[in-house]
């Protein structure tokens, strides 16, 4: 059934949801930028693939950012179809950025 919303109000769900996402995102903002300022620590390839991983960690965290506020307007289907590859690429960056912070770059 599809719940019918007054004033463009959405469902506590997708409030949960979003609110949910944008704070790990804001932790993860902080964490990238503790991993720039580890990045200074080395020079050479070693810097070279850190700044790489960085830069495409930070494309991933910005496009989900971009589909989050897409989203939004999403409903039933459509919804869960954005909720599902959302959920999806938040592991993946989740994942990618645990292994950057455990990693040894030299």
């Amino acid at each position: 059934t599809q719940l019918l919303l007054l004033n463009g109000a959405h469902p506590p769900e997708r409030n949960t949801f979003e609110t949910g996402l944008r704070r790990q995102m804001k932790e993860w903002d902080v964490q990238l930028q503790k991993l720039e300022k580890t990045r200074l620590e080395y020079q050479g390839e070693a810097a070279q693939k850190l700044d790489a991983a960085l830069r495409e960690l930070r494309k991933q965290r910005d496009s989900l950012e971009q589909s989050i506020s897409l989203g939004k307007s999403a409903s039933g289907s459509a919804w869960r179809d954005f909720k599902a590859k959302t959920e999806f690429a938040f592991e993946d960056i989740k994942t990618k950025l645990n292994e950057l912070a455990h990693k040894k770059w030299v």
